[in-house]
């Protein structure tokens, strides 16, 4: 009797270690599982929704609003002031390009180098000049305060800028039309006359503030090649929009994600933001 109960013993014990096993085993994956699903920084769900946040950069001049010739007088009278130089009266046709990428490109058609400490300041006098400007002939573009509007009620999505205006004239033209409050954060066209550079400091003012954002939930709001390209070299999405110099049939060329002709179909690019 003593060595059929000992052999039961021994097969209750291991029938209970077995199961001890599997119950670990079990609850360790479901324990990952639900760790990742809790962490991750961008999850679909059977909906197709986006979960965790959301980063919206929009260009300024021609996605945004159209602006007056304030910009342009204002780095006419920089270039006067700093180099003796009048610059052409009609703005070229740099769509696009960064102010810094622009002021490099102005210094190399005048053989005056690279000068770094010159570029800054004709920033600071551009800056300067742009304040004395009359932006009453500039206006939103359709759809954009609707757009913008809708965007705001949502608390997991971040709107911020990309744009090739140094930063004090970019919120100079938005503060104008009223529409300064919806951006938090910006890359602007002072830092860098690589365009997608703004991309990436925007990204990290973004995350130093939210937290880690997937790149696949970075969306580049513009309307010229340029944007589509930053978007590209940053590994980021991008909705191109035909409301500038650019046609839609050009902008199409160049492969955005998505393309609309203009910003007022609100709930569509919402849709694409949130479910795309």
């Amino acid at each position: 009797m003593q060595n059929s109960q000992r052999k039961m013993l021994k097969i209750s014990l291991r029938r209970r270690n077995n199961y001890s096993i599997i119950s670990i085993i079990f609850f360790s994956f479901l324990s990952y599982i639900t760790f990742n699903n809790m962490h991750s920084d961008k999850t679909i769900s059977g909906e197709g929704k986006r979960l965790g946040k959301t980063l919206v950069l929009f260009d300024v001049d021609h996605t945004l609003l159209s602006s007056s010739s304030a910009h342009w007088m204002a780095y006419k009278m920089a270039f006067k002031k700093v180099y003796d130089i009048e610059l052409p009266q009609d703005f070229p046709s740099w769509q696009g390009y960064t102010d810094l990428q622009i002021i490099y490109s102005f210094m190399k058609e005048y053989e005056l180098g690279r000068d770094e400490l010159k570029a800054q300041e004709i920033i600071r006098v551009m800056v300067e000049e742009f304040m004395r400007q009359d932006l009453s002939k500039s206006y939103l573009l359709s759809g954009v305060e609707e757009l913008l509007s809708e965007l705001k009620k949502d608390d997991d999505i971040i709107i911020g800028l990309v744009t090739g205006n140094v930063e004090d004239i970019a919120y100079a033209k938005l503060k104008h039309l009223r529409i300064e409050e919806y951006f938090v954060l910006g890359g602007f066209g002072g830092i860098s006359d690589v365009r997608a550079d703004l991309v990436h400091d925007a990204i990290r003012k973004a995350e130093h503030n939210y937290g880690k954002i997937d790149k696949r939930n970075i969306f580049i709001v513009g309307d010229t090649h340029n944007d589509i390209k930053a978007a590209r070299d940053a590994s980021v999405r991008v909705i191109a929009v035909a409301t500038g110099h650019v046609s839609i049939d050009e902008l199409k060329r160049h492969n955005p994600d998505y393309l609309f002709n203009n910003l007022t179909d609100t709930k569509k690019i919402i849709d694409v933001i949130k479910n795309g």
